[in-house]
């Protein structure tokens, strides 16, 4: 009987001893999926935008976890989700009309501001 808690003993202790002795470590967070590229990339100059302090805490922290690479990255697969999921094709096609109104908007702008 003392054999037999003895024996008990000494794999309790080589357990704990290989327990202690592993390294366990954290993989680092991996992207549940890549953002798609933007369909018309071509204007790669960034602005500000006015959000509160939560939304930039909330955004702040899904890129700190390695989620996003970026801001406009987040945003970006933002919005093309929900352009996928809830616009229309009537309103796909409106949004790019507007889309580009507001790049020849900023186009012409920038040109008189370069005169």
């Amino acid at each position: 009987m003392a054999e037999n808690r003895n024996l008990l003993s000494s794999k309790k202790d080589k357990n704990k001893d290989l327990l202690s002795s592993k390294r366990i470590e954290t993989p680092h967070p991996t992207t549940p999926y890549q953002a798609k590229s933007s369909k018309n990339n071509t204007n790669n100059k960034t602005t500000t935008a006015r959000i509160s302090y939560n939304v930039l805490n909330r955004a702040n922290a899904l890129i700190t976890m390695g989620h996003f690479s970026s801001f406009s990255d987040l945003v970006d697969r933002l919005l093309t989700d929900y352009e996928d999921d809830y616009l229309n094709d009537d309103e796909k096609r409106e949004q790019e009309v507007m889309i580009q109104t507001y790049e020849l908007q900023q186009k012409y702008s920038t040109k008189k501001k370069n005169k």
